[in-house]
């Protein structure tokens, strides 16, 4: 008898019905595509912070442009206003 308990214990463990197995098994799916909807948003991050250092380089690289025609062309400038 005690058997039959453990049994039905174990069994029950998601309720008696199957709809709450059903929820059980739709929310490890859920948590499954959030687990992959978060790893595709760690990539895009990644992809994001790639790109702003890149963008902070370049940004960089055109101050220094404009510095040296600014230094180079100084006369003329100079001569037009």
């Amino acid at each position: 008898m005690e058997g039959d308990q453990e049994e039905v214990t174990t069994i029950d463990v998601f309720g008696s019905d199957l709809s709450t197995y059903e929820e059980h098994l739709q929310q490890l799916t859920s948590l499954e595509e959030l687990k992959k909807e978060g790893e595709a948003l760690d990539r895009a991050a990644e992809m994001i912070k790639m790109r702003t250092e890149d963008l902070a380089v370049r940004t960089e690289e055109l101050k220094k442009k404009k510095e040296l025609f600014l230094k180079w062309n100084k006369p003329l400038l100079d001569g037009l206003f």
